[in-house]
């Protein structure tokens, strides 16, 4: 390890980053937005998106 530092002082080249899947609330975020100005609970929009919308967003990804 050591002289593999010494033989390539610039460092190892940067890995690659892969793409990032799109987040799952991206389909139903301007649902989320309007529900987001009534007074419901985290749980209640979440039901709403799941159940209304065929979202498959976690509670954890809505409640974020």
């Amino acid at each position: 390890m050591v002289r593999q530092a010494l033989a390539e002082p610039a460092g190892p080249s940067p890995r690659k980053r892969g793409t990032r899947p799109t987040p799952a609330v991206g389909p139903v975020q301007d649902v989320l937005g309007k529900l987001a100005d009534q007074p419901l609970t985290v749980w209640e929009i979440w039901t709403i998106v799941t159940d209304q919308h065929d979202s498959d967003a976690s509670y954890a990804a809505v409640r974020d």
